[in-house]
């Protein structure tokens, strides 16, 4: 780790450079691995099946987190996401060949797809365990909230204006051709985000032996009660986050009919109600703690979840409908995104950090993959219900389910510990309180 004065000489740099490398690289994961790589396998002709398997890829890469934490120790998590990104973006240029696959025939255009990705998500991995160390180090913990605002404000802004172009761009012309040119715009902006991940200071590694104790070490998070308790929290909430994404792209393209372009701008309008709010929820996690936005946060998205079941192919819900109902979902699940952050930044402690980050990464991940894929082995086997043959009913199963099992990380939060005074019971009585004491005063006056 370089000197304290000197990292902090360079902090404010630093932390600018992490959010431009957040905005590019959110710009170039959207169209990479993003609803546009959904659209784009359906267009090449990949069953439900196959995006339930495209998308659990990604969690799935995760499994090798556990063998990277001694990598993180030793050449620091800067150099090891210089790697893992740098390769993750030469493997992006090889999705120019699959319209080439795909020219004989679906099955071969949808595995040359699934190969190519998980290639992708396997580099990507590389670096994936190296953000929450960098951030640890780099932000001062008082400025975390704020940071992690406007990380995400930032992601949401490259999200909406790479899917306005790109709405525009496919509207009305069918074929491979131009999502190619979207993806070369992705693969551009991955490039361009490796010049600030380059130029941020490198916290260092940590001098941790291969001896016959680091078997011990490495397992110290599995005897860490609180931890355990937030990892089976964090798994719960992101197996379903994870589990639904993917196909409610799916279900607004062949549910409620809407063309590629209003698939995008619909999502876009999710972004958008993320984007208006990020501040706030960044303001209101920092002052009245995690825990109780997240209980808020996730309240709003399995209320969302249970109003997506209600939705058809009516004019109304494709014109007013969906959109609205976007923007409420992109609101909550902009406050998940913060609180989330900051909460997980709570339970990760400097010592043994790349431990706890590798198992947590690594069990969120396999538990995500086997979510996204059950959710799309479910919707193919529902294919075969009579009772259910209107497309939009077998999605409908699908989010009342992700609703109910949201209820399971609302129960484990309150197992989680939180700041007294800044639990949501807490915030209640005091601004019962105040309001109280405001009107005994007027009473007096």
């Amino acid at each position: 780790m370089p000197p304290p004065a000197l990292l902090e000489s360079k902090r404010d740099r630093a932390v600018a450079d992490l959010l431009r490398f957040t905005a590019l690289n959110a710009l170039s994961f959207e169209v990479l691995a993003g609803q546009i790589l959904i659209l784009f396998a359906r267009q090449v002709g990949a069953s439900l099946a196959d995006i339930g398997l495209l998308s659990a890829l990604l969690p799935f890469a995760a499994v090798i987190q556990l063998g990277i934490a001694p990598l993180i120790n030793r050449y620091g998590p800067r150099a090891l996401m210089l790697v893992g990104w740098s390769l993750r973006t030469l493997v992006a240029a090889a999705l120019f060949a699959v319209p080439l696959a795909a020219s004989r025939g679906p099955e071969a255009g949808t595995q040359a797809l699934i190969v190519i990705m998980l290639a992708f998500y396997l580099c990507r991995a590389l670096g994936m365990s190296s953000w929450l160390p960098m951030v640890q180090e780099i932000v001062r913990p008082q400025d975390r909230g704020f940071f992690l605002s406007r990380q995400e404000w930032l992601r949401q802004v490259s999200i909406v204006a790479i899917n306005i172009v790109t709405a525009v761009y496919l509207l009305n012309v069918p074929g491979l051709t131009r999502y190619m040119h979207v993806i070369g715009i992705g693969v551009v902006a991955a490039a361009w985000s490796l010049y600030y991940l380059w130029r941020i200071p490198d916290p260092g590694g940590a001098t941790e032996p291969l001896d016959h104790d680091y078997l011990r070490r490495a397992t110290a998070p599995l005897r860490d009660r609180v931890f355990v308790r937030y990892l089976l929290f964090s798994t719960s909430l992101r197996v379903v986050l994870t589990a639904f994404a993917p196909f409610l792209t799916v279900f607004l393209r062949e549910g409620l009919q809407l063309p590629a372009s209003g698939v995008i701008a619909v999502n876009t309008v999710s972004s958008l109600g993320a984007v208006a709010t990020l501040a706030a929820w960044g303001r209101w996690t920092d002052r009245f703690g995690a825990k109780s936005i997240l209980g808020m946060s996730i309240g709003g998205v399995a209320g969302c979840l249970a109003v997506w079941a209600l939705a058809g192919n009516s004019a109304l819900w494709q014109w007013a409908g969906a959109p609205g109902l976007s923007i409420l979902t992109g609101i909550f699940m902009g406050g998940v995104t913060v609180s989330m952050s900051k909460f997980e930044l709570e339970f990760i402690p400097v010592r043994h950090r790349a431990h706890y980050v590798a198992l947590n990464v690594t069990a969120v991940g396999l538990l995500c993959g086997v979510g996204t894929l059950s959710a799309g082995f479910l919707l193919q086997s529902l294919a075969g219900v009579s009772a259910l043959s209107v497309p939009t009913q077998r999605f409908h199963v699908l989010f009342v389910l992700c609703a109910l099992l949201l209820l399971i990380p609302l129960a484990l939060r309150r197992t989680l510990p939180d700041e007294r005074e800044r639990s949501l019971a807490g915030i209640l009585r005091r601004a019962l309180a105040r309001s109280s004491r405001r009107l005994l005063a007027r009473i007096g006056r």
